[in-house]
């Protein structure tokens, strides 16, 4: 709630500035000699911007539904490296929602990704290949996919033979307004305790352990008792 009254505060003075503007103007037009045609346009121009205004309100508050994972990965996002995704909530295809927190004590590879983005295409068999390549008590490969039509992911899942863990960020509420990425396929390697361990841009070779291994070596170390 306080996030929400935090992001209230300045489209609400925006408002009133607006209405007394909308005053000033109409007293203004009221007795000016152009007369009626001025005064409609500047009324037109009044509910206009309005309208503007109560999108980008009803924009930001839709997009924050929960503030404790919100904030959780605006942290992430300001800090990079370090930062705590532990508790980030996404929803899988079918609608079933899950928080990364679920996967505590596993080392994380999530994968942000695009069926119409040409590299996404290209590693996606490289990270099936990476999923099965990995001991599942240890690690956990994650797509993270953002696009709106969800048929036309299921159709690529289905065409590639996917069978790795994915969720849906089709708002991109998560990849671009919290984490800050705009920039496809992009993979974060996140720790055991929930934080990111290192972000790589670009399509990689995942499925050849000359790549992999040596980036996720400290992590498996890590794992070790």
């Amino acid at each position: 709630m306080a996030l929400k009254a935090t992001l209230s505060y300045p489209f609400a003075a925006m408002r009133r500035s607006i209405f007394e503007l909308y005053e000033e103007v109409v007293v203004a037009e009221q007795s000016s000699r152009f007369g009626f045609g001025v005064l409609a346009w500047s009324v037109g121009l009044f509910f206009a911007l309005l309208l503007v205004i109560s999108l980008l309100v009803n924009y930001f508050l839709s997009g924050v539904t929960d503030p404790r994972s919100a904030q959780s990965v605006v942290s992430a996002a300001k800090t990079g490296v370090g930062g705590s995704v532990s508790d980030l909530s996404l929803p899988r295809l079918d609608g079933v929602s899950v928080t990364l927190n679920q996967f505590e004590g596993k080392v994380l590879v999530l994968n942000f990704w695009a069926t119409w983005c040409g590299p996404c295409r290209e590693e996606m068999p490289a990270l099936q290949s990476l999923s099965k390549q990995l001991d599942p008590q240890s690690y956990r490969v994650i797509g993270i996919n953002v696009d709106q039509d969800q048929e036309l992911v299921q159709q690529f899942i289905k065409e590639y033979q996917l069978d790795f863990l994915q969720l849906s960020d089709r708002t991109m509420r998560v990849s671009n307004d919290l984490l800050g990425i705009a920039a496809f396929p992009q993979t974060l390697i996140v720790d055991q305790t929930g934080k990111i361990d290192r972000v790589i841009v670009g399509n990689k070779p995942w499925d050849d352990p000359a790549y992999y291994q040596p980036l996720l070596a400290i992590d498996a170390a890590a794992a070790t008792p």
